[in-house]
């Protein structure tokens, strides 16, 4: 009984912790460098005022706007080519 109150009084402080610790010069570039090794990236113009109707459904979905977008083009491309494509 007295273990759960103690697991979540130190998840709560882990937590704290964490929320107030930046990343570390070293985390930031290895996680550019992750991103430059594996990722590439397409800029997306949209009229002024089309976001954020874009970012309240992906929220209303569960998702981040770049995941629902991403997902949009990958039903799209299935549609044109009948493959799959992992985005």
């Amino acid at each position: 009984m007295y273990i759960v109150p103690d697991i979540i009084l130190w998840y709560n402080i882990i937590k704290k912790v964490g929320d107030i610790m930046p990343a570390s010069k070293a985390q930031q570039k290895a996680v550019a460098k992750y991103m430059k090794n594996n990722y590439e990236e397409i800029k997306l113009r949209i009229k002024k005022g089309h976001k954020q109707p874009l970012q309240d459904v992906a929220k209303e979905k569960g998702e981040s706007i770049n995941g629902y977008i991403k997902n949009a083009v990958q039903a799209r491309y299935k549609a044109d080519t009948g493959e799959d494509i992992d985005l």
